[in-house]
């Protein structure tokens, strides 16, 4: 009884704000639609221009000649606004098709013509613009550091506008780098400079908070309310109702998703405004998703131009529906955009510290001609008195110690960004066998289950053709569990987090277990067998299973480049006294002259062609070392190739 008046409570109040802000949003759109610049309306000629400029605003030439037309016109007649539009016509141009240089100098035009006609505001919104680009190319520090130029500049003139414009940057950029704390903390300083300045709307600004807040969070909803209270114009009403709609619909509210997706589509009739294709398909999706209607929902959320967006609705959907195969294509599909803009990011990195180094290096510099004029002061003192003499000497150490502190400190900084280097280097390389390695196996599984669930398709296959296609999903089925766990291995290993279990284990069972394993994957032409010379009483303290994986990785190793002949499997405690040996011996093609190291490198294979990331043995020498033990190659043996794990046998 309680939540549904709470409910009614809550709709009600929302209704009341709703009509009041839009009430007010239709007094302000008409006062503000006919406004550029300075608060100054543009003359009925001006405009008329600007409207026919909007046809071709996609065309170069055609902005710019619509552009010195309307500066030229304005410049006749005084209209300082009209100037204003003028540059910003060439800033929005640039901003979605221009190049970097092109778009700084538009912005230098802006802002000497915002000066000269006294509309900093103006200034500000091609500010953003700016900023804007630097996101959408990747360029963080040249962002940061213009969001903290314009900041200094505002606080100096105390231009509130300008202080909340740098405050909701740092907002974007930040989030832009998923550190949600700061942002936020940004979002909220811009927040507060709204009793300085009442003309401006923090309606996206409250909306931005909201986005950074999960959808079961109180917190994304309040900021949407206080939105809704300051909302000034149409669009802060949309974009408010959007959000509404998505929120609920992500909590699968259907009766508040498909209220305010009823009143966004009300909101814009009522208005004769075309929100545009994308936003549509948008807010039938979130209907959509509220009525369970997931094939329509997954058709609207493939029409989302951001990919990012896109990938995560998409996700959403099949984990609602239980579409597992959409969930996990969808997340990966996430998962390897943000890994691409992460590369990007980390590209930033390197050259923000490459940066750093030359600030460090022409500091030095400075410092050495510091140090030239101390020695001539020095000189001159030491002629005069000698107590002078001394004030230099221990100016001139304190210095010598500053600069050696600052010579580690750029050798440290030259060691960052190499690791920089590598770390972006195999990262690449990683990201390029992944994408490969991935998509293989999923498409055999996809291709081959299609064929296998469609009816039409199903009676023209034959029984042994379906078992064949059913062999073909399983071992790629194996294939891709095979690389996620040598993935997670890798990434444990990265990380510090692995960890091994010692307990006492036969050495012959786990062999036999790993011969188990593999012992279907081996054609019928090559013999597997298992000898060995230690006791079935025998046991040793290990982790049975990490121990198992390095004999499985050295067993799948052996299949893949042996074509006929044998595989034999060999536990010894006579081979390397006082140890326990592992070996795996097969007649296989072996490992050619020069490569007995390469080969134990992350993402090595000696034939592109076989399947296979290249981790498997590098995680076998990593293994090894966790218990103790090594991982080699026997190069003495020349009938294919031999593979032996030394594991130690001290706390037998």
């Amino acid at each position: 009884m309680i939540s549904v008046i709470s409910n009614i409570f809550h709709t009600g109040r929302m209704g009341l704000t709703m009509l009041l802000c839009g009430l007010f949003s239709v007094a302000y759109g008409q006062n503000a639609g006919a406004q550029r610049g300075g608060g100054q309306r543009l003359s009925k000629e001006l405009m008329a221009v600007y409207q026919a400029s909007q046809k071709s605003k996609e065309n170069y030439d055609s902005v710019v000649f619509y552009s010195e037309k309307i500066d030229g016109m304005a410049q006749k007649s005084g209209e300082g606004a009209g100037r204003v539009l003028a540059a910003k016509m060439l800033l929005e141009y640039f901003r979605d098709y221009g190049t970097t240089e092109n778009m700084e100098k538009a912005m230098g035009n802006m802002r000497e013509v915002c000066r000269e006609v006294g509309d900093m505001s103006s200034y500000q919104e091609g500010v953003a613009m700016l900023c804007e680009h630097y996101r959408r190319k990747h360029l963080t520090a040249a962002a940061f550091d213009m969001v903290l130029r314009t900041y200094n500049e505002a606080k100096k003139e105390n231009d509130h506008y300008g202080i909340f414009q740098a405050y909701s940057n740092y907002g974007l950029l930040y989030a832009d780098r998923r550190d949600y704390d700061k942002a936020k903390s940004y979002y909220q300083l811009a927040l507060a400079e709204q009793p300085h300045i009442p003309q401006m709307s923090l309606a996206p600004t409250c909306i931005s908070l909201s986005k950074l807040y999960d959808a079961e969070s109180d917190s994304a909803l309040i900021y949407l309310d206080k939105g809704m209270a300051v909302a000034r114009s149409m669009q802060d009403t949309l974009l408010l109702y959007e959000q509404y709609a998505r929120l609920y619909a992500r909590q699968m509210d259907k009766a508040n998703t498909e209220r305010y997706c009823a009143m966004w589509s009300d909101y814009c009739k009522v208005r004769s405004y075309d929100a545009g294709q994308e936003r549509q398909a948008r807010m039938e999706m979130y209907g959509n998703i509220a009525n369970k209607q997931w094939a329509a929902a997954e058709k609207k959320a493939r029409e989302l131009s951001d990919e990012l967006e896109r990938y995560t609705a998409l996700a959403f959907i099949g984990r609602q529906s239980g579409n597992k195969m959409l969930e996990y294509s969808a997340d990966a599909s996430r998962l390897a955009y943000l890994d691409s803009v992460q590369t990007v990011m980390s590209h930033v990195a390197v050259e923000e510290m490459a940066a750093k180094s030359r600030m460090d290096e022409q500091r030095a510099v400075k410092h050495k001609e510091e140090m030239r004029t101390l020695w001539i002061t020095a000189f001159i003192i030491i002629l005069l008195v000698v107590v002078g003499c001394i004030v230099a000497t221990i100016l001139f150490r304190k210095k010598n110690e500053e600069l050696k502190k600052e010579e580690a400190e750029r050798k440290k900084d030259r060691e960052e960004v190499e690791k920089l280097k590598r770390s972006n280097e195999t990262q690449k390389l990683f990201l390029q066998n992944m994408s490969h390695e991935i998509r293989t196996p999923l498409n055999a599984i996809c291709g081959f289950s299609q064929i296998l669930c469609e009816p039409q398709m199903r009676e023209m296959v034959t029984d042994e053709e379906m078992t064949k296609y059913g062999q073909i999903i399983n071992s790629n089925t194996e294939l891709l569990l095979t690389l996620v766990n040598d993935i997670l291995d890798i990434s444990e290993m990265e990380s510090g987090k692995y960890k091994v279990f010692l307990e006492p284990a036969s050495p012959n069972m786990i062999c036999k277990q790993a011969q188990s394993t593999v012992s279907y994957r081996c054609p019928n032409n090559i013999k597997l067998y298992f000898t060995t010379d230690v006791p079935d009483h025998t046991k040793v303290m290990t982790d049975s299973r990490r121990c198992g994986q390095v004999i499985i990785n050295f067993l799948t190793n052996a299949i893949k480049h042996t074509r006929e002949g044998e595989i034999h499997i060999h536990a010894s405690l006579t081979e390397n006294p006082g140890k326990l040996t592992f070996s795996v011996t097969d007649t296989g093609e072996g490992v050619p002259a020069g490569q007995e190291e390469k080969i134990f490198k992350r993402f090595e294979k000696l034939e592109n062609s076989k399947n296979g990331t290249g981790l498997g043995l590098s995680i076998c020498r990593n293994i090894s070392k966790a218990l103790g033990g090594e991982v080699k190659l026997d190069t003495s043996y020349k009938g294919g190739a031999r593979f032996v794990f030394i594991h130690p046998i001290d706390s037998m």
